[in-house]
């Protein structure tokens, strides 16, 4: 049995779970998670969200250069608690999820708990690499998940950058300096 069959013999998903306490009420994160197409503002991989009717949405997501489809379908909804989704079948990513929305004791935070559970499709993973893939998977939840506090709490997104770019002529020159620099001149 090749290895990939031998992973999905076991179980063959990947799954995640992440917390994040965000300084606002349960209602606005939930506002803010409820607004599909506006997901794509934090979660890196995703690049469009359509609302298809009530229930349904298609998703459009990109994994290096493979761009993935698929339909997702509302299963359960308790507005301000709780969200469980499932994709539909005959997309090219198979997973549910769900995100549960606790009031913090200080009354004013909100405890925002993802949990997820995919099988990614097999040329995207074999069992050697299912760790990695899990791995991987999983900082990017929560990196996305630090991008959707920052937006709720700030409204905006830190990008990383340090420093504005130089204009273009000192960029120019930086550039030439620093190929001088590694040819060792």
């Amino acid at each position: 049995r090749c290895p990939y069959t031998r992973w999905r013999a076991l179980g063959g998903g990947i799954e995640l779970r992440r917390s994040i306490l965000i300084q606002a009420p349960r209602h606005e994160v939930y506002a803010v998670w409820r607004d599909l197409p506006g997901l794509t503002r934090f979660l890196e991989r995703f690049e469009a969200i359509e609302v298809t009717d009530e229930k349904t949405s298609h998703w459009v997501a990109a994994v290096g250069p493979v761009q993935l489809h698929w339909l997702a379908q509302i299963t359960d909804e308790q507005p301000g608690r709780f969200l469980a989704w499932e994709a539909l079948p005959g997309g090219d990513v198979r997973h549910e999820g769900s995100i549960e929305l606790s009031e913090y004791p200080d009354h004013r935070s909100t405890l925002l708990t993802v949990e997820m559970r995919f099988h990614p499709p097999a040329e995207l993973v074999l069992a050697p690499f299912a760790g990695l893939v899990r791995a991987l998977t999983d900082h990017q939840l929560a990196a996305d998940l630090i991008r959707l506090r920052q937006f709720i709490e700030t409204g905006e997104i830190a990008t990383g950058a340090s420093r504005p770019a130089p204009p273009p002529r000192e960029r120019a020159e930086e550039e030439v300096t620093g190929n001088f620099a590694q040819a060792g001149v």
